[in-house]
């Protein structure tokens, strides 16, 4: 039998992944790209304000335009974005960890909203991911979805999150 898909893998902690290193995030999210996933990419540290946050998003995820730019309309569209040719989605906030230490509230909203996209789709057997990138290798985040947060497969131990000179 070979190797498990990197999708699975992911998928087999939790619907949420977090990312130290950089290229590492960026070669998964290829990888995504290659297996057919539809792939959104985000950037936490834009995020000041909700408003920059909604922009974003009603800009990357196509939103229609009667997108209301508050928690109940995200949750309501953003389960009608395009999915890839195999129905799977990969959504990736890069500078998460700049919007959580400003927003933690907020931020955990929006990651318990992917938890529930994520359970939502397996019903009907297509993926939904969600990957984040911390530029602190030590960033906590409460439970989502009833699962923790974890680290990627590759930076699982804390001595594999260390600067890279």
């Amino acid at each position: 039998m070979g190797e498990i898909e990197l999708d699975l893998k992911n998928l087999a902690y939790g619907p949420v992944t977090k990312y130290f290193d950089l290229a590492l995030f960026e070669k998964d999210i290829s990888w995504y790209e290659d297996a057919g996933y539809k792939v959104y990419v985000l950037d936490g540290e834009k995020w000041y304000t909700m408003e920059n946050f909604h922009s974003d998003c009603h800009e990357v995820f196509s939103f229609p335009g009667y997108y209301g730019r508050n928690w109940g309309a995200f949750d309501d569209v953003i389960s009608e974005i395009e999915r890839g040719p195999q129905g799977g989605v990969l959504v990736c906030v890069r500078n998460f960890d700049s919007w959580h230490n400003r927003d933690v509230s907020n931020s955990q909203v929006f990651l318990d909203i992917m938890s529930d996209q994520t359970y939502s789709y397996l019903v009907y057997g297509k993926k939904f991911v969600t990957l984040i990138h911390s530029n602190d290798p030590n960033l906590s985040i409460r439970d989502v979805g009833a699962k923790s947060v974890h680290w990627n497969h590759k930076e699982w131990n804390e001595s594999d999150r260390r600067e890279k000179s």
